[in-house]
Parts: structure tokens; sequence; C-alpha cells
């Protein structure tokens, strides 16, 4: 069992699908955790803070009342995201392919800049951001959502590279497929080729909960600015790290 007592959790888009899952394993394992959502449902537990993750006034003010309520912010999940822009990508209208890269990149890239002044500060602090496997695999039609996973995991090997001398360490992490409302949606079962894939192929939002709670206990630190999927062996990972195995073998790649 990880112990997370002492620590606050933000976790984005925690209201549904995964970040459910995610948002309430954190509070069992001990952490303070504040779920952010565009529209809260009534009757959500916990500390909700209502906030489009896509407006900056918006992200700084939700940082700034978790501060206040709840105290300095250790954990960022960065787990609010959409796949909207189905079709081909000549016949997307630009609107609709721009959002998904507004949720997706912008609302990942705000709330890591809103909180990690205070974690360098503080020479401590981990942000994980919920990416894709369709990031690194060639599907059709999804080109905006692939494209902006894309550019999320590149985002965080930056902010990694930039932020490791002050302790803080930055990730991106794939939850595979998981039966949540998008997965079940219109256009994902229409064009996403994964309808018919046999159970033992999907995960559970249970697993990527798993995931996060092993980033908030620091057991993945040495791997920082990697793109990691639910499906890896973190600890096999681990020690080809400490092996010294190049970066390059642990960046992204299709997990087996």
């Amino acid at each position: 069992m990880v112990d997370l007592t002492g620590q606050v959790a933000v976790v984005t888009g925690g209201t549904r699908g995964i970040g459910v899952t995610i948002a309430a394993d954190l509070a069992r394992a001990g952490a303070q955790v504040s779920v952010w959502s565009r529209r809260p449902p009534a009757g959500t537990p916990g500390h909700v803070v209502a906030c489009d993750v896509t407006d900056p006034a918006a992200v700084r003010a939700a940082t700034a009342q978790v501060e206040a309520e709840l105290g300095p912010i250790d954990l960022l999940v960065n787990n609010a995201g959409l796949a909207g822009a189905w079709g081909l990508f000549h016949e997307v209208p630009p609107a609709v392919w721009w959002r998904d890269f507004e949720v997706n990149l912008r609302g990942a890239a705000l709330p890591t800049r809103a909180v990690l002044p205070g974690m360098v500060a503080r020479g401590h602090g981990r942000v994980a951001s919920m990416t894709s496997g369709m990031a690194n695999v060639p599907n059709r039609y999804c080109a905006a959502y692939a494209s902006s996973k894309c550019a999320l995991v590149v985002l965080m090997e930056r902010v990694a590279a930039e932020v490791a001398p002050h302790g803080v360490q930055a990730f991106s992490m794939a939850p595979g497929l998981v039966m949540t409302e998008m997965a079940d949606s219109d256009g994902f079962r229409r064009y996403s080729g994964f309808e018919d894939l046999p159970a033992d192929e999907w995960q559970t939002a249970g697993d990527s909960a798993d995931l996060v709670l092993r980033i908030a206990a620091g057991d993945a630190d040495p791997l920082s600015g990697r793109f990691l999927h639910v499906k890896d062996d973190l600890d096999e990972l681990l020690a080809e790290a400490a092996a010294g195995m190049s970066e390059g073998r642990l960046r992204m790649r299709r997990p087996g």
C-alpha cells in the first residue's frame, strides 16, 4: 500500500471516467485531493473546483484556491481530455480539430504552468499528464487527438528537463484502452477500429490509478520525462535506467 499522507493532489477532469478512479485511490492512500471539472456534477464529494482548464484566469484562480484551502500542491494529474475531431483530417472542420488541441494540450499546459513555480520553490513536486498510445501508433481518423497527445508527450519531456535541477519530476502516461464515456462515443466506435478488440486488450481505470500512485510515491522519479504506459513493467524500466540504458530506449514506444 502507498501512503500519501500529507500530500496535496489535483486531478483535472476528475469527476468522471479514469479521473474519478485516480482521485478516489489517491484519497484512499491518504492524499488530500482537489478535483477540477468544467461543470462538476451536483453532489460530487470531496474538494471540488469548477475550472475550465483552457482558461488561464480560471486555472490561476483554481490553483490559488487549492493552495489556500488544502496547502501547497505536491501532485498534478492532467487528466482532462477530449477526442471530438473524428474523421478524415481534411474533412474535419478546423474549429473542431483545434478544440481537441485546446483541451488536450493547452488544458494540460496551463495547470502545469500554474503549479510549477510553487513546486520549484519548494524543491519538490510531480506532474503526470494523461496522453495516449495513439500518440505513437499511426491510427487513422484521429489526427487532432493523436497530434495533441503527441505534443503533450514532448511538452512533458521538455518540462522534466527544465525542472530536474529543482527536484521536480514530470511524466506522460498512457492509460491504454479503457471503457469510458469517450470510448463509448459515436466517433470512437465508428472510427477507432478498437470496438471488436478482445476483452484482454482493454485496461481498467484502476491500472491508471495504480501507476499514478507509484508516481506520487516517488517510485518512478528516475524515469522523469519519459512516456509510460500502464502495460509497462515499471520495475523493469527502472532497472534499465539504473543500468544506464539509453534514454531513447525508454522513450515513446508501442508497448507489447
